[in-house]
């Protein structure tokens, strides 16, 4: 795929995401300091189906702000009690998940980095099922200590944020 036509599909991405924001103030941060880098772009220039956008922020306070507004979504929606939590003295953000993920008959799995997350124990055994079940876009549907994963392939990396060279620097 050429450069001008993944530009073109990040842009109609990147603003009906924006529009789904119920929040003025989200809203308008997200569509001001918000990058989409990551696996899509390798995926589209190869022509290879995207799994998910991953969203990054270009500051603490739209990253603060968004894992917020979707976490309390997610709350809401599901009966849970997931918070955020910023560390002051580094800055860093973290979504607190007593139990682990998502909501449901848990089935418990550990990720290549150790860490133990939950997905729903029915048909459906990744997040990247989820995502494709759900038929409303932009729904939280998973949450891990560094990233929000919505409905629509979405995903808004929490973890780090700031210019795109640093989040470079940082990147998985």
């Amino acid at each position: 795929m050429k450069a001008k036509t993944i530009k073109s599909i990040l842009k109609s991405v990147h603003n009906k995401f924006v529009k789904s924001i119920e929040d003025d103030v989200v809203k308008k941060l997200v569509e001001k300091n918000s990058i989409i880098t990551g696996g899509s772009i390798v995926s589209m220039l190869l022509n290879e189906d995207v799994n998910d956008f991953d969203y990054y922020f270009t500051d603490k306070e739209t990253a603060t702000r968004v894992a917020e507004y979707y976490v309390n979504k997610f709350n809401k929606d599901k009966g849970f009690n997931a918070r955020v939590e910023v560390k002051e003295e580094t800055g860093r953000i973290k979504i607190i998940v007593k139990d682990k993920g998502i909501v449901g008959e848990p089935q418990s799995h550990e990720t290549d980095e150790g860490e133990s997350i939950t997905l729903f124990d029915d048909d459906t055994s990744t997040v990247e099922e989820l995502k494709e079940k759900e038929t409303e876009k932009y729904n939280p549907i998973f949450l891990s200590t560094n990233a929000i994963s919505l409905t629509g392939k979405i995903q808004l990396v929490i973890r780090f944020y700031g210019d795109a060279e640093k989040i470079h620097e940082n990147y998985d």
